[in-house]
């Protein structure tokens, strides 16, 4: 790779990370929803029919909340593997936009 290409590979990665950063929060904000919605399912399902005082429910809420958080960002798979796909495509948008304006800076 020349420098030329190190160079734009530089300005495709400074333009690409901030929306890459956002991908990645979005992400794991979409494994933590998952997991909790998950949870929430596994604790009705086998707390049917028993009465729980609202001080119980709540603290199973954020005990469910913090664990879906913890679990997020480890990666529960799906948001890893939507980041992982989308990605490449990001980037390959920033990488046509710089390719554009390098060619509309050589046609002037």
């Amino acid at each position: 790779m020349n420098l030329n290409g190190l160079a734009k590979s530089a300005v495709i990665g400074l333009r690409a990370a901030p929306k890459l950063a956002e991908l990645k929060t979005a992400t794991q904000s979409f494994d933590s929803m998952m997991v909790k919605q998950l949870m929430a399912g596994l604790r009705k399902g086998s707390l049917s029919g028993e009465k729980q005082s609202s001080a119980t429910s709540m603290f199973q809420d954020m005990y469910d909340q913090t664990l879906a958080e913890s679990a997020s960002k480890q990666g529960v798979g799906v948001g890893k593997q939507i980041y992982q796909q989308m990605a490449p495509r990001l980037i390959a948008q920033y990488q046509a936009q710089v390719e554009m304006q390098l060619k509309q800076g050589n046609n002037k």
